[in-house]
């Protein structure tokens, strides 16, 4: 039930980054597109999807050396950076609710904002930031592709991680279907 599953490990160096990635493309199989946030070097020797920063290098300088068909996403927060994203093939589009990853008050998209940057990208938009089941109808009413989510997918008291990721998943389906 997930589509893709992003690697964050700013701490890790190369080599574990490498071998992480590695275990979680053998785990995942053809069911879940593993995507390294930010690290191009680490996704092209794993054969993983890349996942650029809104202040990574430009999509068109990485597109150069990776190989045909390399899946590449770019952090997006608003109109203009969509517009700026350059060549990839989805954009996630942040921080779309209020979530206790980020400062109170911070600046997020809401519904109208996020439906600002589907209608202006020529890629599917995956909303990310404050969201869980009881967000998906206006994810998916401002036309977004979907929605990436960290916390929704942390365990619970006495859940394993295992438990929790089938736990979200099976909340967004009961909301979804």
């Amino acid at each position: 039930g997930v589509g893709f599953f992003q690697v964050r490990e700013p701490d890790l160096g190369g080599a574990a980054l490498l071998a992480l990635t590695a275990r979680l493309i053998a785990i995942a199989g053809s069911r879940t597109r593993i995507v390294v946030n930010d690290r191009a070097d680490v996704a092209v020797a794993a054969g993983a999807a890349l996942h650029l920063r809104h202040a990574s290098m430009p999509a068109a300088a990485v597109r150069a050396w990776l190989p045909a068909g390399t899946w590449v996403t770019r952090a997006v927060h608003a109109v203009h950076d969509v517009h700026a994203a350059g060549p990839v093939d989805a954009l996630i589009a942040g921080t779309a609710a209020p979530t206790v990853s980020k400062p109170a008050g911070s600046r997020t998209l809401g519904p109208g904002g996020l439906a600002a940057l589907v209608a202006a990208s020529p890629v599917p938009v995956f909303a990310i930031g404050g969201l869980g089941p009881a967000e998906w109808r206006w994810v998916a009413a401002s036309g977004a592709f979907g929605m990436a989510a960290i916390g929704m997918f942390l365990p619970r008291p006495g859940e394993d991680s295992g438990a929790a990721v089938r736990r979200a998943v099976d909340e967004c389906r009961t909301v979804i279907d």
